[in-house]
């Protein structure tokens, strides 16, 4: 059940989500000529993006939410044991994760407005952490990177082990540290509102 839920299946979900919503945001919007009107009225930059940033929070959130939601209800249903704290423990993981692909895609698209671009990016850096993450036990010279991988620091078998809330501090430091970047890069470029 870990493998398929905690490996696979929902951070596959939370990511596209996230990914998708925050590519939309600020590249997107540039891209479709519609940033000029959003950022016409007289609030900065920086508070925009922040604002973004939350609606991708939320978003994943209630992704998140409702899929310990159902998951606690057939739970008893279909006999799969969950217990209540670790599958929490482990969706905190997923919702982290998430919100760290989604919110560097906000600060690619901060940086440039290419929504092509805010999805390719952190599609990759995702893809690469997932390779290295579960790759790393296999390939041992794939060992010494998996800190690298925001898989690995999410966490890999929640429900059976149990969740390590300071591997998750770290994850949420990266995510503080990718909307840091977006609320930097911002500001330091100018935006094609044509």
């Amino acid at each position: 059940m870990d493998t398929e839920l905690f490996s696979f299946m929902l951070p596959l979900l939370a990511i596209a989500l996230a990914i998708g919503s925050g590519a939309r945001t600020l590249a997107g919007e540039e891209e479709a000529g519609r940033l000029e009107l959003v950022l016409a009225y007289p609030v900065s930059r920086r508070r925009t993006v922040a604002a973004k940033a939350a609606a991708v929070a939320v978003e994943v959130a209630v992704f998140c939410a409702t899929a310990y939601t159902a998951l606690a209800l057939t739970s008893p249903v279909f006999n799969l044991d969950l217990p209540p704290g670790r599958l929490a423990g482990g969706l905190l993981g997923v919702f982290l994760l998430a919100l760290l692909h989604g919110w560097l895609a906000v600060a690619t698209g901060a940086a440039r407005p290419s929504r092509a671009l805010a999805i390719g990016v952190p599609a990759a850096a995702a893809a690469a952490a997932y390779l290295v993450g579960g790759l790393h036990e296999l390939a041992g010279w794939l060992d010494p990177f998996r800190f690298v991988s925001s898989f690995w620091w999410a966490g890999q078998a929640p429900l059976s082990s149990g969740v390590d809330y300071a591997d998750l501090l770290v994850l949420a430091l990266a995510t503080a540290a990718a909307l840091a970047a977006a609320l930097a890069l911002i500001g330091n470029r100018d935006l094609d509102t044509a």
